[in-house]
């Protein structure tokens, strides 16, 4: 059977493929945007089936030069930060039928293994999946995903943690043999993971371990970052003009808030800078400009609260591993929002003489990995909570915790929730 490995991300998709002409994992590249990015946007028009990916997202971008109602009806039609807004039964209706939040990343997907089979040569239909998700995520949500990925057409589904499939990835793709114990800090555009991954190389096989419970936030990303800009910029309009920046007051005008997201990654490449935007027409006013000078310290004392939300979350951590003596050779950043200077800096001032090391491909470092774990699954093993290792067959297995009832997965060995370490096997 053809696989691919799957980064379901909450703004972009990324995924790999095992090259049969090189016998390595690569990232795909796909045919519609040109690039190893997919956006996790869909459209679903009056008439005629879903839009998935770059249409959709380029015309929430240009909602600026439409009129209120052609705006309205878009806004309407649009679904986008599924992964962050996921609910065990959301239903998204439109003018044809309703959707649940299933159907919607179905078609997500769906639009990645068609895009897949367009940009690689496979030699059968893609019918097997390596999907990763972060690593602090609800039981029924993985359940949710696994639904959603048999509905798009692939068989066989494998769950893979984000900061292992990225620790896997970076170990595999840079040739790092000698790496005992790595960080994972993962902080993508809703959510946030931050995950301690030990290394054991036992003549040919590599395993990979979690010996301590990892930390994240469900509610904390670069989108957040990106509604500190939108603020900014109401505070100004409202200032200036009187008015909010959404024609429609107590809205978020989705158009101005993808032009916030491009801002922050003007900030993260640039000392300064100087902005220059339109606000969206409301109805019976002349065109308006704002411009907003902001240098990166202003930027970086902003968006302080929400890194330091991540911060203290990994400093949990890192006092954890301390505790127990592990080895940590490095730390290494993943998601799009990770490439923020500030993020690297506060990091860098915890962990002291550990280095904080990029991947080089901060958007394709989990998918990426999810292909190397395919390659070299039978080898991959989990940690049993008693310093043995366990096959990945068996790290499935579910367990419940006597304390909160929450389910996760045998190989953790403590509540995922309430962090006690006390199970019962199903």
């Amino acid at each position: 059977m053809s696989a691919i490995g799957i980064d379901f991300g909450t703004s972009f998709c990324s995924a790999s493929w095992v090259n049969p002409q090189t016998g390595r994992p690569e990232v795909i590249t796909f045919h519609e945007t040109g690039t190893a990015k997919i956006p996790s946007v869909v459209f679903f028009p009056d008439k005629g089936e879903p839009y998935v990916g770059q249409g959709p997202l380029m015309q929430l971008e240009n909602l600026g030069g439409l009129r209120d109602d052609q705006r309205q009806m878009v806004l309407q039609a649009t679904v986008q930060s599924i992964k962050r807004k996921m609910k065990r039964n959301g239903r998204f209706r439109t003018a044809q039928r309703d959707y649940s939040h299933t159907d919607i990343i179905s078609l997500i997907l769906k639009k990645i293994r068609t895009e897949a089979e367009r940009s690689c040569v496979f030699n059968e239909p893609i019918t097997e999946l390596v999907l990763t998700h972060p690593v602090m995520f609800e039981e029924w949500k993985k359940e949710l995903l696994q639904d959603a990925a048999r509905q798009a057409g692939f068989q066989k589904v494998t769950l893979l943690e984000e900061p292992v499939s990225a620790a896997i990835g970076y170990i595999g793709a840079n040739n790092q043999p000698n790496t005992k114990g790595v960080m994972v800090y993962d902080l993508g555009a809703g959510t946030f993971d931050v995950a301690y991954v030990q290394v054991e190389h036992n003549g040919r096989n590599t395993e990979y371990h979690i010996p301590v419970p990892p930390r994240g936030d469900s509610m904390c990303g670069g989108d957040d970052i990106d509604m500190v800009l939108y603020q900014e910029w109401e505070q100004l309009a409202r200032s200036q003009y009187r008015r909010p920046l959404s024609p429609r007051e107590g809205e978020i005008d989705l158009g101005f808030l993808f032009r916030c997201r491009k801002g922050k990654e003007l900030l993260s490449d640039m000392p300064q800078y100087m902005f220059n935007e339109l606000l969206p027409p409301a109805p019976g006013s002349p065109l308006q400009r704002l411009q907003m000078n902001i240098t990166r310290q202003e930027f970086n004392s902003k968006i302080d609260k929400v890194i330091d939300r991540t911060i203290s979350k990994t400093k949990e951590l890192l006092d954890d591993i301390r505790a127990k003596n592990l080895p940590l050779d490095y730390a290494i950043l993943i998601g799009g929002s990770s490439r923020i200077p500030l993020v690297s800096e506060r990091l860098q001032q915890i962990l002291g003489k550990v280095p904080v090391r990029t991947t080089g491909a901060v958007d394709a470092a989990v998918a990426l990995g999810a292909s190397y774990y395919r390659l070299a699954k039978d080898h991959v093993h989990r940690n049993d909570g008693n310093g043995s290792a366990t096959a990945s067959a068996d790290s499935n297995e579910d367990c419940f915790c006597i304390y909160c009832g929450k389910k996760f997965k045998k190989s953790f060995r403590f509540c995922m929730f309430c962090g006690k370490p006390n199970y019962l096997l199903k």
